[in-house]
């Protein structure tokens, strides 16, 4: 408690938006990546779904945990509604969720992850 009011929500709330913003543009470059949800411009929270085309989710955030030690999520995330939405019923998505005590560096690690699986199993 000591931190978050020593922090203010409103900065805790400014970095993570900001790294999520910086991933969503990294993403966004990708060739075959497909960013589910809100654009960065709408206020929102720090979380970024995301689906790689001609790979499963559940085996991107495997490669992602096995090839680059990096921790994201798959599946449905309690979102049937949106994945019906978004087309991902069949597979669901992959989601990160950038934290206030991620590193810039982080971001980066993950996009260049995301970037290598794609480029190895799209081929």
């Amino acid at each position: 408690m000591r931190f978050v009011l020593g922090e203010t929500v409103q900065r805790i709330h400014a970095k993570e938006l900001s790294l999520t913003r910086e991933l969503m543009a990294g993403l966004s470059e990708i060739p075959g990546v497909r960013l589910l949800g809100p654009g960065p411009a709408i206020e929102r929270t720090a979380i970024v779904a995301f689906t790689l085309d001609g790979v499963d989710p559940s085996e991107t955030a495997f490669l992602l945990d096995r090839q680059f030690g990096i921790a994201v999520r798959s599946g449905f995330h309690c979102t049937p509604l949106g994945h019906e939405s978004a087309g991902t019923t069949e597979t669901g998505a992959v989601r990160a969720s950038p934290g206030y005590f991620t590193q810039q560096s982080d971001i980066v690690s993950l996009v260049r992850a995301v970037k290598e699986i794609g480029e190895t199993l799209r081929t």
